[in-house]
C-alpha cells in the first residue's frame, strides 16, 4: 500500500497539472549514501539533497502486485565528465565492485513548482544484484527484497568447501584478533598495488580487506587480490598511487578450504565443509 502526505494528497485531488521527478537514493555497502535526481536542478526533500545532472538515470517501469513475486528494475547510468565516486571515475568504480551489495531507493516526488516538493511516494527499493556495461554507461539491476527468501532447500547443502562466511556468528573468528597495521615501503606506479613491509606468507591476505588510515586513500577500502613477495594487488584500482609511509589496517580472507580453516584460522571445529566427497568426474 502507497502511503502519502497531506500535501501531496491535496495537490494530486485538487490540481490538475503538477510537476514530477524521481529520486534516487544509493546505499552502497560501507555505509556512503548517494543522492541523486531525474530533475533539470537538484532537490532538497526533508532534508535530504539530491544532485542534479552528476548522474544521468533512466530506469524501467515499475509496478504493484499482489503477492510474494521477487520484482525487478533496470537502471542506465551515466556519469557526467569528472564526477567519481570513491575516487574513481564512475564506471570504472561502478564496474570494479563498488556497488556491490548497495540498496536502492526510488521514490517519485510531485511538486507544485520546481523549488516545492509536495512530496514522495516509494515506488522501488531493493538490492543490486549485477552490474554491467561501459566506460561510457552502466547497467544495473536491482531486485526487490524478496529475493532474499530465495533460500536452498534443504538448509545443508554436502560441498567440500565451508558454507560460512569468514567472521560472521557461525564462523566466530574475530576479526579484530587477525587485522593487523602496515606500512607502504614504497612510492607505487599506479593504485592497483602497493610494497608493504607485512610479515606474513604470500596468499595470507588474499581475499581479504585492506583500509587505509593515512595518506591520500585514507577511508578508502579494497579487496586484496593476490599476496605475494611483500606486494598486494587489489581488485579495485585506488584513485591515488599509494607512496611510502602511508599506513593501513588489513585482514586476511579465506578459501574455504579445511586446511585454511584449521592452519590459518586454528577453527576446524566451526568449519562448515565436506572436504572428503568425491570430485564431480565425467566417464566417456
Amino acid at each position: 500500500m502507497k502511503t502519502a502526505n497531506q500535501e501531496l494528497i491535496d495537490l494530486l485531488h485538487g490540481s490538475d497539472e503538477f510537476l514530477m521527478a524521481d529520486l534516487y537514493t544509493f546505499t552502497l555497502s560501507d555505509g556512503t549514501v548517494l543522492r541523486h535526481t531525474s530533475a533539470d536542478a537538484p532537490v532538497t526533500w526533508q532534508m535530504q539533497h539530491y544532485e542534479a545532472r552528476q548522474l544521468i538515470i533512466s530506469r524501467g517501469a515499475t509496478r504493484v502486485t499482489r503477492g510474494l513475486e521477487v520484482d525487478s528494475n533496470d537502471l542506465s547510468i551515466t556519469a557526467a565528465d569528472g564526477y567519481t565516486l570513491q575516487g574513481l571515475p564512475w564506471p570504472e568504480a561502478a564496474l570494479g565492485g563498488a556497488l556491490d551489495g548497495a540498496r536502492v531507493l526510488i521514490e517519485r516526488a510531485f511538486f507544485n513548482d520546481w523549488q516545492t516538493v509536495a512530496g514522495a511516494v516509494n515506488i522501488f527499493q531493493g538490492r543490486v544484484s549485477d552490474v554491467s556495461g561501459s566506460r561510457s554507461a552502466v547497467n544495473v539491476t536491482v531486485k526487490s527484497d524478496i529475493e532474499l527468501l530465495n533460500v536452498s532447500s534443504p538448509r545443508n547443502i554436502y560441498q567440500a568447501g565451508c558454507m560460512r562466511t569468514l567472521y560472521d556468528g557461525g564462523c566466530k573468528v574475530s576479526r579484530e584478533a587477525f587485522t593487523v597495521t602496515g606500512r607502504v615501503t614504497a612510492n607505487s606506479a599506479d593504485g592497483s598495488s602497493l610494497l608493504c613491509n607485512l610479515p606474513q606468507p604470500d596468499k595470507w591476505f588474499e581475499q581479504g580487506v585492506i583500509k587505509f588510515t593515512g595518506g591520500l586513500n585514507a577511508g578508502l577500502s579494497r579487496t586484496v587480490k593476490t599476496h605475494a613477495g611483500g606486494v598486494l594487488s587489489f581488485a579495485l584500482r585506488l584513485p591515488h598511487p599509494p607512496q611510502a609511509g602511508d599506513v593501513f589496517k588489513i585482514h586476511p580472507g579465506c578459501d574455504g578450504t579445511k586446511e585454511t580453516c584449521d592452519k590459518k584460522f586454528h577453527n576446524l571445529v566451526h568449519f562448515r565443509g565436506f572436504p572428503y566427497i568425491p570430485a564431480a568426474d565425467t566417464v566417456t
